[in-house]
């Protein structure tokens, strides 16, 4: 994957306002040298969240959320690193300067998109008629409607290409074979999860960047089955449920 340059990493970090960026998502009134307002990250009647313009970094006494205007960016908007450097190089008219880097940006996007997609298909698939007996699954279990929804479970059917069929108008070629949710053979692009239990795998941002399957058949050698690592999901840096 195509990296934005370290000297452009830093001009987009040292040209930066940081309130000029917090302002646009906080109403902020100055006290002293800082600025301060309601955290945008904790419910709280009485304004905590402090803004230096002098550090370069905004700090909550009630929550402990702190950084500085890119990380404010990634916590605010739920986007990486490399979308908060987008966002701040657009709006002070810097040059990224690297047209294979907007390209991965692009792609960033699509491959956040077709997990989406996915997520809804398979969330979709246990309310399909002939999937009953998934809900009974979940039912002998003890796992309520309200759990499947809070939580987007969903199941893949036994199929080899549903899922690829469904995508396949929507995205491209490259988009699909880098998802991660496909496998490549000389006989075709077959879908990755089939029969099984699908649970979303969310990031530190809450971006759903893979999905964990676990098989229902008994007849697999993988009782579970995790999608391989992409551009968007690196699995050291996420431990389910605690993302």
């Amino acid at each position: 994957m195509s990296k934005i340059p370290q000297n452009i990493i830093d001009q987009v970090r040292d040209t930066a306002e940081i309130y000029e960026i917090v302002s646009e998502y906080v109403d902020l009134k100055q006290r002293g040298n800082n600025f301060f307002g309601l955290c945008p990250f904790h419910d709280e009647k009485t304004p905590s969240f402090s803004v230096s313009p002098d550090k370069e970094i905004f700090h909550c006494f009630g929550c402990g959320a702190g950084g500085n205007a890119i990380t404010f960016l990634m916590d605010y908007e739920k986007i990486s690193f490399i979308e908060a450097i987008g966002k701040i190089a657009d709006k002070y008219g810097i040059d990224l300067n690297y047209e294979k880097n907007k390209t991965s940006l692009d792609l960033f996007a699509k491959l956040y998109e077709i997990n989406i997609v996915a997520e809804k298909f398979f969330f979709e698939n246990i309310n399909d008629l002939k999937n009953k007996n998934i809900k009974e699954y979940f039912y002998n279990r003890g796992i309520k409607e309200k759990t499947l929804i809070d939580f987007n479970i969903g199941f893949a059917n036994a199929s080899w290409n549903d899922l690829f069929n469904h995508l396949k108008i929507n995205f491209s070629t490259e988009v699909i074979n880098k998802s991660g949710l496909f496998i490549n053979s000389k006989k075709g692009t077959f879908d990755r999860f089939r029969n099984r239990i699908i649970f979303p795998i969310r990031n530190n941002s809450n971006r759903l960047v893979g999905f964990g399957g676990r098989d229902i058949t008994g007849n697999e050698p993988a009782k579970y089955l995790n999608s391989p690592e992409t551009q968007i999901y690196n699995k050291s840096e996420i431990l389910y449920g605690f993302s």
